[in-house]
């Protein structure tokens, strides 16, 4: 079971931080991403069959686990740059504020 943890930093920390965090992400990637790769060999045969889908499920999976993490950093930097730069959050079209209604 997984769990969320916020915390902060100071705002001169923050490209440290998420850069700490992807490259733990890319590092547990690479590693799960070799483990996968290495029971996908060709030719497939009936007898290495159930190995083959195993490590393709493992491969899929960390791709989507990496993924998240790429989503979460993105935002993370996205955030930091609007800090930055004194931009506000842009809002999805078709969303407005309740006084912008009447």
């Amino acid at each position: 079971m997984k769990v969320n943890i916020s915390y902060s930093v100071e705002l001169g920390e923050v490209l440290s931080t998420v850069e700490k965090l992807y490259l733990e992400a890319k590092e547990s990637f690479d590693v799960r991403q070799q483990e996968a790769l290495a029971e996908i060999v060709p030719p497939f045969t009936d007898v290495q069959l159930q190995a083959v889908l195993l490590a393709l499920h493992q491969l899929r999976s960390s791709l989507t686990e990496f993924d998240a993490k790429l989503e979460e950093v993105s935002r993370l930097l996205k955030s930091y740059q609007q800090i930055i730069t004194g931009d506000e959050p842009q809002r999805p079209s078709g969303e407005e504020d309740a006084d912008e209604s009447f």
